[in-house]
């Protein structure tokens, strides 16, 4: 289709509705009250759009989400706590986008979150809480970024992570006790980085 855009209310009396496909289209942006009489969504499929940005608000009123896929779209900002009332928030896909910066965009969600996918973006630098209070996630994908160093602060509170993917990055330094916490950790692919040592 040929979408550029979701008029404010357009789900009006559509609160039955449990999977929302708008893939593929050319919309470009969210706005607040575009979802706001669709509380019962599960499914919201936006990828390959031309969204170039979250704004904090638009997904508040969908508190039984339990996956968002945004990949393969332009975005480049997320505004903090855009995620933070999707509460039952299980998958999130924001992969081949064009997020530099990863600030502390999951810290006021609840740990709902099983799996996040950020491969292929450009990210570079985090928020040492961008991954704060995700004691949930088993999977994180992080592959094919600019990712340089990982301090011992970025995954602390990743109690439960399982398998985490950071081939094709830049990374040349991993801080003391990084992998600490990970008591569950089965799977670590660091491959095709700059590293030259791992130290304790």
């Amino acid at each position: 289709n040929f979408i550029t855009e979701l008029p404010q209310n357009i789900f009006n009396n559509n609160n039955e509705l449990t999977l929302l496909s708008l893939d593929k289209n050319w919309i470009s942006e969210l706005e607040p009250g575009t979802f706001d009489n669709v509380g019962n969504l599960k499914e919201i499929r936006l990828h390959n759009n031309r969204i170039e940005s979250i704004k904090n608000q638009v997904f508040d009123a969908l508190p039984s989400l339990l996956e968002l896929h945004l990949q393969n779209n332009n975005i480049s900002i997320i505004e903090s706590g855009s995620f933070r009332s999707l509460q039952s928030l299980q998958h999130i896909n924001l992969q081949g986008n064009s997020l530099a910066a990863l600030g502390d965009v999951f810290l006021h969600q609840p740990p709902s979150l099983v799996s996040i996918q950020l491969d292929s973006n450009k990210i570079s630098s985090f928020h040492d809480k961008s991954f704060a209070g995700q004691t949930s996630v088993e999977i994180l994908f992080l592959g094919h970024n600019r990712i340089r160093k990982l301090t011992r602060f970025l995954f602390l509170d990743l109690l439960m992570i399982q398998r985490i993917y950071l081939t094709n990055n830049s990374i040349y330094e991993i801080e003391d006790r990084t992998f600490e916490p990970m008591q569950a950790l089965k799977f670590l692919d660091l491959s095709k980085n700059y590293l030259s040592q791992i130290t304790n």
